[in-house]
């Protein structure tokens, strides 16, 4: 009883102090009442733009570039954003300093790194004027622009791209990137390598052998950045098993090349190379001029992407001119001794990526065998296009320097054909190893192939052949 007579002592001494407290303040406020303190809303965030990396070549001095790809348009916060701004004189969404790409480091840095770019380059042309848009004028605007990056990053880099502009002096930020893009490709150095079988390879010294062979090969395709003409270096080498295999062959080449007309894909270039068999015992220098032409894919997309075949790009046709002077020959039983300054010209084609629209469906079977069936309840994962691939190079040698047994000009044709099957697009590989079906399906390839080649390095030992082998490329 006690304790409740206290209890009920404390609650009325509380509650006197509340209305004292209100009595108070309504003398303060003359009886009015008082409103709550108002919060500033928090800033609203700006919207999230589309950022995606480019690998593209910048012409006509053919300098592999990397580039972020900014999209206007999509999503539609976006492409309101930038209709509104166009109304400020300090906006111009083919500026350069209406951009700024960052690095999100970890821990932050104070002030961020900043990735300098040169360029911004707007997709597609303006249609009132047939040419490349050249303002932002709300009337027309370019879907998205490609900003051309001016120094490298390291591909574990997050970056971060903000769209903005000065307002009466303060920064209005129009919308900002969510900081997650990685360039994959920040480095020019590329590389590729097989490992082949060659059953009754021919060697040199007439015999057949079967062997095993590994082509590498390995490219600069830039040396120096923001110069009128791209110079890069390159080496390409196949050794063999047996130092007598007709084919086996290193060449390294220094070279410059530059387009040489505005509308067409055509790279002219200059080669300085040094090339011979694995030991040596043939070994030229060799100086190339050649000029390389691609149809405009406008005019040949239609008909070569089809039922039968589909490719990313047309055939491309060279004509190289070739001086070669050399240091070493091999002259064996079945050959003959070559001039020692010799010119000779080289025309070929190259047709790459040939993808075969039936065999999808062939790898769709194919890619789920070996592969456990996804739990119940599980997403779906995101289905990847497999399909068969394949490579034909055709060409030919004519040496009017050298003549055959029939006191003729020499004239050697030679070609190869390549099946590629994409080993992320069986089943049971990605299961046995997923590290390398893991990422793009092309790095990792089986190639099969039949050439009946003439190897320049090697005296133009010719040999023909079928190879089986495993295809790595970075």
């Amino acid at each position: 009883m006690k304790l409740i007579l206290r209890a009920g002592c404390y609650a009325l001494v509380l509650g006197l102090a509340a209305a004292s407290a209100v009595v108070a303040v309504a003398q303060s406020t003359g009886g009015k009442p008082v409103a709550a303190t108002a919060v500033p809303p928090a800033a609203a965030a700006p919207p999230t733009v589309t950022v995606t990396e480019r690998a593209l070549v910048r012409y006509p001095s053919l300098e592999p570039v990397d580039t972020i790809h900014v999209s206007l348009s999509n999503p539609v916060q976006i492409f309101d954003a930038v209709n509104q701004a166009v109304r400020n004189d300090n906006w111009n969404c083919l500026s350069p300093v209406s951009y700024k790409i960052t690095i999100l480091d970890s821990p932050a840095k104070t002030p961020p790194r900043v990735v300098e770019f040169r360029d911004v380059v707007p997709d597609g042309f303006d249609p009132r004027t047939g040419k490349l848009w050249a303002s932002c004028d709300g009337a027309g605007d370019p879907g998205g622009v490609s900003l051309f990056l001016n120094s490298q990053v390291k591909s574990t880099d997050l970056l971060q791209v903000t769209l903005y502009y000065s307002d009466g002096g303060q920064t209005k930020i129009l919308a900002q990137s969510d900081g997650k893009l990685k360039l994959t490709s920040t480095s020019q150095f590329t590389s590729s390598g097989t490992l082949q079988s060659t059953p009754g390879e021919a060697l040199t010294n007439g015999k057949t052998r079967d062997v095993g062979q590994m082509t590498l090969a390995l490219a600069e395709t830039n040396l120096f950045h923001n110069f009128p003409v791209n110079f890069y270096v390159k080496s390409t080498d196949l050794f063999s098993t047996d130092e007598k295999d007709s084919k086996s062959a290193f060449l390294g080449t220094f070279g410059a090349q530059r387009d040489l007309f505005p509308r067409v894909y055509s790279p002219l270039q200059l080669e300085e190379r040094i090339q011979g068999n694995q030991v040596a015992t043939n070994l030229s220098a060799v100086t190339s001029l050649s000029l390389s032409l691609l149809a405009p894919w406008s005019k040949s997309a239609p008909v070569f992407n089809n039922a039968v075949i589909t490719s990313p790009l047309a055939p491309q046709l060279a004509l190289a001119a070739i001086y070669t002077h050399r240091i070493n020959q091999l002259v064996t039983a079945k050959s003959s001794a070559l001039q020692v300054e010799e010119f000779s010209l080289d025309p070929s084609l190259t047709w790459s990526s040939i993808t075969v629209p039936v065999s999808c469906e062939v790898f769709k079977w194919l890619n789920k065998i070996g592969k456990p069936k996804p739990a119940a309840g599980a997403p779906a994962a995101s289905p990847t296009q497999y399909c068969m691939g394949s490579t034909i190079d055709l060409g030919a040698w004519y040496l009017p320097l050298d003549l055959t047994t029939a006191q003729t000009q020499r004239f050697e044709g030679y070609g190869d054909a390549s099946i590629l099957l994409p080993l992320a697009g069986f089943g049971m590989f990605s299961r046995l190893f997923p590290y390398l079906t893991s990422s793009d399906p092309t790095k990792t390839q089986i190639q099969i192939k039949y050439s009946d080649s003439v190897n320049a390095a090697n005296n133009y030992a010719r040999s023909r052949s079928w190879t089986f082998g495993f295809e790595a490329l970075k």
